[in-house]
């Protein structure tokens, strides 16, 4: 779906979600988050980090360790 179609759909103001994605803050804020992610290491999507160990691609939720503090 495009995403003015997603925008929409979950109530979205179409008009200002458009303007906000050409805004260069909003590019500024991609670039930083960009830039931090490479900075611990993610390389793709998705990414998982848990107990500091990073876990790549598509996994059941049970491959994953349990979070700390984690029941």
């Amino acid at each position: 779906l495009p995403l003015d179609a997603l925008a929409a759909g979950v109530g979205l103001d179409v008009a200002a979600f458009q303007e906000c994605l050409r805004a260069p803050s909003t590019a500024r804020r991609i670039q930083q988050d960009i830039a931090a992610a490479l900075a611990v290491g993610v390389r793709a999507t998705p990414t998982y980090v848990v107990n500091g160990v990073s876990y790549t691609g598509k996994l059941p939720v049970e491959a994953l360790p349990p979070a700390p503090g984690a029941r």
